[in-house]
């Protein structure tokens, strides 16, 4: 389990600044 954790971070972080980007252009 803890080594799927950094990329559960990761992809988090990812999808929530893409998510953040299609806000701000939206």
């Amino acid at each position: 389990m803890a080594f799927y954790l950094p990329y559960l971070l990761i992809f988090v972080s990812i999808s929530g600044s893409i998510w953040l980007i299609y806000k701000i252009f939206q």
